[in-house]
């Protein structure tokens, strides 16, 4: 929950989050996540693959049904992509309104806040019962 409301908070912050999205942008869905990154712009091209490449793990563990590894790639992409957004010189731009809110509700909406909780399990063995 801490983390759902920072990246909002920061997002917000940074005059970045529209209310818009991008029609064809499914916001609740690793796929939705996975092409509303390619909708950002990005100074370096190793950023967008490096972005995408994690929501595809996030989806391949998914798939595996290891929920802690997944959550684990999405909040790897959350961090890089927050760290890029805050860059004294900012390394990625927004180029359809309402996208990087896209990315904070598909980031709120898959990731296993339970795996965060004390005692988590080892990874790939999703949360404790």
């Amino acid at each position: 929950m801490k983390t759902k409301l920072l990246t909002t908070a920061v997002l917000l912050t940074l005059g970045l989050a529209g209310q818009a999205q991008a029609e064809d942008v499914p916001c609740d869905t690793l796929p939705g996540l996975y092409a509303a990154t390619g909708h950002l712009s990005f100074t370096n091209q190793k950023d967008l693959d490096a972005l995408q490449g994690k929501v595809t793990e996030a989806m391949d563990k998914t798939a595996e049904g290891k929920t802690c590894d997944a959550t684990q790639k999405l909040r790897d992409y959350e961090s890089k992509l927050l760290n890029l957004l805050g860059a004294t010189k900012p390394k990625v731009e927004e180029v359809y309104p309402g996208t990087l809110a896209c990315i904070s509700m598909a980031l709120d909406m898959n990731i296993d806040e339970s795996c965060d909780a004390a005692g988590d399990p080892p990874r790939g063995k999703g949360p404790k019962k």
